[in-house]
C-alpha cells in the first residue's frame, strides 16, 4: 500500500523504486500513488517532460518560470505611494502574511494568546520609506540543505553556489528527512507577492542552500561551509549548533579559524556577517556561552522573543548573546488551561508529504508551527541584508556597533537588565534587545565606519605551580586579579579556563572590569557532570563601551556537593579583551521603549522546547540541535591541514581548490608561580546575589 512505499523510500530506498514513469535527475521527490506508478511533486513546471516548459529556475529577470508566477515582484513605484503601514502590509498578495506576526504584529491571536501591536522586526517602515528589500545581497544558508523549487525560493536562489558540504557533491536538493533549512531559507529570502505562503524578510536578496547537517558532520565540514565560495557571500546564517542538552560541550578549532579568516578576508576585507542562534537548551540548564561557535567574538548570536517581546522560553541566555528577535514560545493557555506553542513562524515548507506541514494541496507548502532560535537566526540575517543593502561598506564590526546602539528594549521589568560603566543596557536574556530594521537602516544610512584597527590584549593570571584549589564555599570564592595597562575601547572579553574537576557543570565564575561591571560567565549547569575544562573560552559583551585601563577580578566557587568530594583545581586562566578606540564619533544612547503590555500570563517552561507545533512539540529532533561531530578523518572536503599543537590550516574555496587564505593558530599554555587569593566581598556580593 501506499504507506509501505512510502516507509521504504523514507528508508532509503532507491528513488526510482516503484517508478516506470521516467522524470529528469532533478525531480527527486515523488507522491507514490500505487505500486507502479508515481507522480513528480517538485513544483510546477519544473520538469520538462512533464510540463513542455524549457526552465529550470526563474530567469536572470525574474520573469515567469511556472504559472504561479512565482517571481514577480511589487513595482518600487508602489512603494513610494504608500501612505500607511495598512497599505504597505495590504499590497502583498502572499496568504499566509497576515499569520506572520513578526512582519507585522497587529495583535494576532493563536489559541487564547494574543501578541502586543508592534513588536515585531518593523521591517514594513523600511519597505515603505527606503524601498530596501535586501536586493544584491547574498546570503548563505548552512543548514540541512533546502528544497528551492518552492514557488516563494526560486528568485534568488543561486545554484552555482549551493553545494553539499556532507557529501561532497554539487547536489541541489535536501535528503528526505532534511526540512529544517527550507524552512530557515523563507523566514530570511523568501519571496514577496506571489500568491505562495508568506513573505521573507529581504526578499529580493540572493541565498544558497549549503547543505552540512549529515552523516558526516565534524568540525572540518562545519569550516569548509564557513568558508565556502567565501568571496561571494556577504552572510552565513546558522542555525545549528552543539545539542542542547545542558551537558553537551563540543570544540570546533578549525570552524573557528575559518570564521576567523572570513571576518577578515570577507566582503573585500569588510567581514563576513556570521548569524548564529543561540540555542534552545535553557529548559535543560543550558546556556549560550557554553555553544563555541555562539560564543565567538566574531559571529552574532541572537535570542528569541515571543510576541509581547518576552524572551521566549527555550531561548538559551548569555553574556554572548548581543540581540533577539522574533520567535514562537510557550506557555499555559489562558482559555483551555492546555500547555500550548504560541505566536509560531509561517514560512515556506516541502511540498507534498515532505516537510514539516503535510496537508494536501497549496496550504501544505507552508509550514505553520516552526519556530525556536532556529527561526530567529535567518530572520536576523535578512535583516542584516536589509541593512547591508543601505550600506555595504558596512564591517563586521559596524554591524556589531550599530545592533548595540539600536536595539529596541522590551521586558524592561525583568531583573536580569543592568546598565554598564559606558551607558549601555544589557541582558543574558536579550542582549541589547530586539532587533528594529527600521532604527538599524535609519542608522546605517548615515553611519560613520569604525576607525580603528581592531585590537586586543591577553593577560594571565598568576597560579600556583601545581594549580589554584577552588574553594566549595560560595560565600568565600577564590578571587583573582591582575592589571591591564592597554586602554581599549572594550567590544568584547573572552576569558580561557582550564580546571581539573569530576563536575565542570558546578563551576561557577566571572569576571569583573575595571570600571566595576561583574559579568557572570558561568552560573553553573545542574545537568553537566562532565569532567574538566581544556582552554574553554567564554565571551561576554557585557561591559561593551568601557576601558580596559585597571584592575581585572576573575571569582571562581565549586558549587559541587557535598563538600567533601575532591577538590577542583584551576590551572591555567587567561583573559582577553577585543576592541579599538570605538566609533569615530561619540555614540548617542540606544533605543528604548517602555515595558510592552502583556496579555499573555507567566510563562510556563516546556520539558522540551522540539520542533514548535500548534499543540505542543512534534516527534521529531530538536530545532537547532545537530549530530554530534564524529572522529572521521580531517582532510576532506575543501580542507588540506595537518593537525598538531601549532594548527596550520590551508583553507581551500570551491571543488576547484582556490587557495584564498593561511590561517595559523597557536596555543600557548603560560603556567607562572605565584597566586593571589585576596577575597573582594563587594565583588563576589555581586556574583550570587
Amino acid at each position: 500500500d501506499n504507506s509501505t512505499i512510502v516507509a521504504l523510500v523514507r528508508a532509503n530506498a532507491p528513488r526510482s523504486y516503484g517508478c516506470t514513469t521516467s522524470w529528469k535527475e532533478e525531480c527527486v521527490e515523488f507522491v507514490f500513488r500505487n505500486y507502479d506508478h508515481c507522480e513528480p511533486i517538485c513544483g510546477d513546471a519544473i520538469c520538462a517532460e512533464k510540463s513542455g516548459e524549457t526552465c529550470e529556475m526563474c530567469p536572470e529577470d525574474c520573469g515567469t518560470c511556472n504559472p504561479s508566477n512565482s517571481c514577480s515582484y511589487i513595482d518600487e513605484q508602489q512603494f513610494k505611494s504608500w501612505r500607511s503601514l495598512n497599505d504597505t502590509y495590504s499590497i502583498f498578495q502572499d496568504p499566509k502574511l497576515t499569520n506572520q506576526w513578526f512582519m507585522y504584529n497587529r495583535g494576532q491571536k493563536q489559541y487564547g494568546f494574543q501578541g502586543t501591536p508592534g513588536v515585531d522586526v518593523n521591517i514594513m517602515p523600511v519597505y515603505q520609506e527606503y524601498q530596501l528589500f535586501g536586493e544584491g545581497i547574498t546570503v548563505g544558508v548552512v543548514d540541512d540543505g533546502l528544497y528551492w523549487r518552492h514557488p516563494d525560493l526560486q528568485c534568488g536562489y543561486k545554484p552555482e553556489l549551493s553545494y553539499d558540504i556532507d557529501q561532497d557533491v554539487f547536489k541541489q536538493e535536501p535528503n528526505i528527512g532534511d526540512d529544517h533549512g527550507t524552512c530557515c531559507a523563507g523566514l530570511c529570502c523568501g519571496g514577496g507577492n506571489n500568491t505562495a505562503c508568506g513573505v521573507g524578510v529581504a526578499f529580493k536578496s540572493n541565498f544558497a542552500g549549503l547543505r552540512l547537517l549529515g552523516d558526516n558532520f565534524s568540525d572540518t565540514t562545519c569550516a569548509t561551509a564557513l568558508v565556502h565560495m567565501l568571496p561571494h557571500f556577504d552572510i552565513y546564517s546558522n542555525s545549528w549548533g552543539p545539542t542542547d542538552d545542558g551537558v553537551t560541550i563540543e570544540r570546533f578549532p578549525l570552524t573557528l579559524a575559518a570564521i576567523e579568516m572570513g571576518i577578515r578576508n570577507g566582503r573585500q576585507g569588510k567581514g563576513i556577517i556570521y548569524m548564529w542562534a543561540a540555542g534552545n537548551g535553557y529548559t535543560s540548564g543550558d546556556g549560550s556561552n557554553y555553544d563555541e561557535l555562539s560564543n565567538s567574538p566574531y559571529t552574532i548570536s541572537i535570542a528569541a522573543s515571543d510576541w509581547n517581546g518576552k524572551y521566549s522560553t527555550y531561548s538559551e541566555p548569555g553574556t554572548n548573546v548581543i540581540a533577539n528577535t522574533a520567535s514562537s514560545s510557550s506557555g499555559t493557555d489562558p482559555d483551555s488551561g492546555n500547555f500550548r506553542w504560541y505566536g509560531t513562524m509561517v514560512t515556506t515548507d516541502r511540498t507534498g508529504f515532505m516537510g514539516y506541514n503535510t496537508e494536501k494541496g497549496p496550504g501544505g507548502n507552508c509550514a505553520v508551527d516552526f519556530g525556536g532560535t532556529s527561526a530567529s537566526c535567518p530572520l536576523a540575517a535578512g535583516i542584516m541584508a536589509v541593512v547591508l543593502q543601505a550600506n555595504p561598506n558596512l564591517t563586521w564590526r559596524d554591524m556589531q556597533w550599530l545592533i548595540v546602539l539600536t536595539s529596541i528594549k522590551t521586558d524592561l521589568e525583568h531583573s536580569s537588565w543592568t546598565t554598564n560603566a559606558a551607558g549601555y543596557t544589557f541582558s543574558k536574556h536579550y542582549g541589547f534587545g530586539m532587533l528594529s530594521s527600521h532604527h538599524l537602516v535609519q542608522r546605517a544610512l548615515n553611519w560613520t565606519n569604525v576607525c580603528d584597527q581592531h585590537v586586543q590584549a591577553t593577560k594571565t593570571f598568576i597560579l600556583p605551580s601545581d594549580g589554584q584549589q577552588i574553594s566549595k564555599d560560595r560565600l568565600d570564592p577564590v578571587v583573582l586579579n591582575l592589571t591591564v595597562s592597554d586602554d581599549i575601547v572594550i567590544e568584547h572579553v573572552v576569558v580561557t579556563i582550564t580546571a581539573e574537576t569530576l563536575s565542570r557543570g558546578a563551576l561557577v565564575f566571572g569576571v569583573r572590569s575595571p570600571e566595576g561591571t561583574m559579568s557572570i560567565l558561568s552560573e553553573g549547569r545542574r545537568r553537566d557532570s562532565g569532567a574538566n575544562y581544556d582552554e574553554q573560552r567564554f565571551s561576554s559583551m557585557q561591559m561593551w563601551g568601557e576601558r580596559s585601563r585597571g584592575v581585572w577580578y576573575f571569582s571562581i566557587y565549586d558549587n559541587n556537593v557535598p563538600a567533601s568530594s575532591s577538590s577542583s583545581i584551576l590551572t591555567s586562566l587567561n583573559i582577553t579583551i577585543l576592541g579599538g578606540n570605538g566609533i569615530c564619533k561619540e555614540p548617542t544612547p540606544s533605543t528604548t521603549v517602555p515595558p510592552v503590555a502583556s496579555t499573555t500570563p507567566n510563562p510556563t517552561i516546556p520539558t522540551n522546547p522540539g520542533l514548535i507545533g500548534s499543540d505542543g512539540p512534534i516527534s521529531v529532533e530538536p530545532i537547532q540541535s545537530t549530530p554530534k561531530p564524529t572522529n572521521g578523518t580531517t582532510n576532506d572536503v575543501n580542507w588540506s591541514m595537518e593537525k598538531i599543537r601549532n594548527l596550520i590550516v590551508v583553507v581551500l574555496i570551491g571543488s576547484t581548490s582556490v587557495i584564498v587564505a593561511t590561517v595559523i593558530i597557536i596555543w600557548v599554555l603560560k603556567m607562572q608561580k605565584g597566586a593571589d587569593k585576596e577575597l573582594n566581598n563587594e565583588i563576589w556580593n555581586e556574583m550570587i546575589d
